[in-house]
Formats: C-alpha cells, structure tokens, sequence
C-alpha cells in the first residue's frame, strides 16, 4: 500500500479529498496530518490586495512595450566595444605618427654591419655594434640622422641632411664621408666632395674636402689632418684580414675593439700610423700583429682590457 503514497500528488489529491478511507490511514502513518491540517488552514485566512483594474491595464501595456526594446546579449557588447578601441587605437597612432613622426632606428651587432637607406635615397653602412635613427616621417622637414659609433655616408646626388651625434655634427653638402663616434673621440673623414663639421666642446666649425679628417680625442683639442692613403670602408669585408695604409692609430684600436670586444687603456700617441694588418679570427695573434711593428708593449687583462706602454 505505501508504493501508491509514493506518487508526488498525493498531498495535491488528499487536499481535495480524493483518498480512499485505505489511502487516508495509510498517508496518516507516514505524514504529520494533524500539522498539514494546520497549516492548511493558516494558509486560507491569508488575504492578498486587490488589484484595481486600471493598474493591471498599466501592467500589462508596460510589459508589452518591453519586448520591442532589443536586449543586446554581452559577448556582442564586448565584442563591440573591443573593435571600438581597436579602431580609436589605430586613428590615434596614426594621427600620432603624423603630428610627431615615426623614429626608424637601426642597430648593428658584434661582427655584424649593416646597409641602411634614407628616405632621400642615401646610403648609410653601418660597422659592427653601431646604430642609426632617423624621422621618416617628416624628412622633408627634419633632415636629421643621429649616429652612435661608426658609419659611411654615400649622400644622394643633390641631397643634404645633418648627421649628429653625442660630441658634434657633420652638415652633409654632398659628399661620400664616414664617421666615428667613441666615448673618448670621434673621427670624421671625408672620402670626396665636402662636408661642415662641428666639435661642440670647443664650438668652432671646419669644412673637410676630400682626404680630409677631423680627429677630437678626450684631453686634446680638435684638429684637422689629410691621409690621402685612407682606404675606403676598410672594414665593409667580413671574414678576411684587415688591411690598413698608413691608418691612424686610434682607427685601428677601434676597429680591434670592434673585432674582438675588448678595451685599450694607452698612454701614448694614437696619431701614430699603422701600415699592415691583422686576422679577425685570433686575438692574440692580431695584437701581436699590430703592436710589435710599433714597438709597443701590451698586457691583457682578466676583464679584457689591453693595456698598452712604448
């Protein structure tokens, strides 16, 4: 008998007196019907408000005006609002590009070097652990281009811009010219044509025409100086030995600061000239072949410093 009182409306049917005198006894033994009377009869003394019929009419009129209101589902929203900033984004870089300009800059590593075009058709070649910035965007009216280490200007036929860097600048006037900015002094060297060179640290101007070079080195003043033996890009090959005519010192220092990544502390006259070479596959063998011709003696630190006596 208790499988029939296990149907879920069997309360719904022992309300509206529907059990048999069998199904109520039995329903006695498993429920509390004395309480279910109770509340039974609690619940009929609840009154609910009357609602007038002008307020149900404004219900009504309210709720159907709701389903013509479109609900936009969230991942829609989202989605809107991300392509939203996506197009803000874009105009503004764009509008940022165009009100400041756009830097390119080019950077060389170790061993590398690098061809980089300006946007008026010259030629820059970058040396090893050099770089080159300049504005593309406005070039017609910011003819600049900032050097750090060393670089060859081929200068487009009828074209001029101002190559800076950290100790001065060089006011291209058409020319084939390479530049060599260190810490402890740069070097400027003009191939052909002519070029206005100018050492901030003492303020005053030079113009280089061909075989010409201006050579500013820490505690010295700037000088000019023509070395018709200069060759041009002496280091533009890669992977054969370096050759030099009657180099500079100081440019063959750098170039083996390049090649091997280390530092010179010297003591002696850097515009002394060089005429040899040197391998770029051995340290020690290209120090050898640089300082004993010279008659200098070097040692070689842990921290790959060579330092260098007459």
């Amino acid at each position: 008998m208790a499988e029939e009182f296990e149907d879920s409306d069997v309360l719904a049917r022992w309300l509206s007196g529907e059990l048999s005198d069998d199904q109520l006894k039995a329903l006695q033994g498993d429920v509390d019907l004395p309480q279910l009377e109770r509340i039974v009869k609690e619940v009929d003394t609840w009154t609910l408000p009357s609602l007038a019929e002008d307020s149900y009419d404004r219900l009504k009129e309210r709720r159907m005006k709701s389903k013509d209101v479109p609900v936009i589902p969230l991942y829609k929203r989202t989605a809107f609002l991300a392509a939203a900033s996506i197009v803000f984004f874009i105009a503004a870089f764009s509008m940022y590009k165009y009100l400041i300009g756009f830097t390119e800059q080019f950077v060389t590593a170790k061993g590398e070097t690098k061809e980089v075009t300006l946007p008026d058709g010259s030629i820059v070649r970058l040396n090893a652990l050099s770089s080159v910035s300049f504005n593309s965007t406005q070039w017609d009216d910011v003819r600049k281009v900032k050097l750090g280490g060393n670089a060859y200007f081929e200068v487009a036929k009828g074209k001029t811009f101002t190559v800076q860097f950290d100790d001065g600048d060089v006011q291209v006037l058409g020319t084939r010219f390479e530049i060599i900015t260190e810490p402890a002094y740069f070097n400027v060297f003009c191939y052909e044509g002519r070029v206005r060179t100018t050492a901030f640290e003492f303020g005053s101007e030079a113009i280089l025409t061909a075989n010409m070079g201006l050579l500013k080195q820490t505690g010295l003043k700037a000088k000019t100086y023509t070395d018709e033996s200069k060759q041009y890009l002496e280091w533009s090959e890669s992977n054969v030995d370096r050759k030099y005519d009657g180099a500079l010192l100081v440019n063959v220092l750098r170039d083996l600061s390049t090649e091997y990544d280390v530092e010179f502390a010297a003591e002696l006259d850097l515009n002394r000239k060089f005429t040899g070479t040197f391998v770029d596959t051995n340290m020690d063998l290209a120090l050898a072949m640089v300082f004993k011709p010279l008659g200098i003696t070097y040692e070689v630190t842990d921290s790959k410093k060579v330092i260098l006596h007459d």
